[in-house]
């Protein structure tokens, strides 16, 4: 087993990116998936994070020289550009994203938020890779970063993950608060399915969801659930999207037969 890495220019249009058919994306490389013998859980998963950043860094150093002293490459024409590569995406779910800017689950990848201020209305400032490289050398002078229980003690005090050499250190114009954006399928469609959908269960009752369902009409492209959602045990991501897509038109029309409804029973003034 392994993680493919995948890599494409931000130059082709989204219609082509989405269909894997007209192959824009190009397979780089497949990140080992490893087993370590420590007894202790923490300590292999620092070691994997370890693991991950050493192969990143040592697969896309070229990418690396490239985006500091450029690159000559031709283009459609056949004209000779010089390129600089910088990252500017990495396509990621929310635990990868934590993995890759070292930074510990219970804080946010791209801001200095942590888990105890999720749930305020302030924006907080940026996580930048000046930010993280900073905590990340403080944190080297308190503990040695060889000693990895008492790296890691300290590591949490920064909310970083462990990994003292991420792979962007030396990438010019690398900066994961700029690299880690939203990903449709889990920030936008699994996010809808695990909470949203979730607090429309509780507030309406699944009864109530389930019959909203079956009496949608359904689009073209589009699967139908006769049955409801409420039971759904194994969900693809096309069914996340239908789902998200869905539920909007069944509160639309809940809401408008409200409103109708009100309007009628409202007293008639004359």
């Amino acid at each position: 087993m392994a993680h493919p890495l995948l890599i494409s220019l931000t130059n082709i249009d989204a219609d082509i990116h989405s269909k894997g058919s007209l192959h824009a994306h190009v397979l780089l490389a497949l990140l080992p998936i490893a087993s370590f013998l420590h007894p202790k859980t923490r300590i292999c998963s620092l070691l994997s994070d370890h693991l991950i950043h050493e192969c990143l860094d040592f697969v896309l150093n070229p990418l690396k020289i490239a985006a500091s002293v450029g690159i000559m490459m031709s283009d459609p024409v056949g004209s000779l550009r010089h390129c600089f590569t910088p990252l500017v995406a990495y396509i990621t779910d929310t635990p990868e994203q934590s993995l890759l800017a070292c930074v510990s689950p219970k804080a946010s990848p791209i801001s200095t938020a942590t888990h105890k201020e999720f749930s305020d209305s302030q924006l907080h400032p940026l996580r930048t890779a000046t930010r993280i490289l900073g905590d990340i050398e403080q944190a080297c002078a308190a503990a040695d970063p060889d000693d990895w229980e008492a790296f890691l003690k300290v590591a949490k005090r920064y909310y970083l993950n462990g990994v003292h050499r991420p792979f962007y250190r030396n990438w010019a114009l690398c900066d994961p608060s700029i690299f880690l954006n939203p990903e449709v399928l889990h920030h936008f469609h699994r996010l809808f399915w695990d909470h949203d959908l979730q607090w429309c269960l509780v507030v309406v009752g699944p009864n109530e969801i389930d019959y909203r369902f079956a009496l949608v009409q359904v689009a073209v492209g589009y699967c139908s659930f006769e049955e409801g959602v409420s039971k759904l045990k194994q969900v693809t991501g096309r069914d996340h999207r239908t789902v998200t897509h869905q539920t909007c038109l069944v509160l639309w029309t809940w809401r408008k037969l409200a409103d109708e409804t009100n309007a009628k029973n409202a007293p008639k003034i004359c």
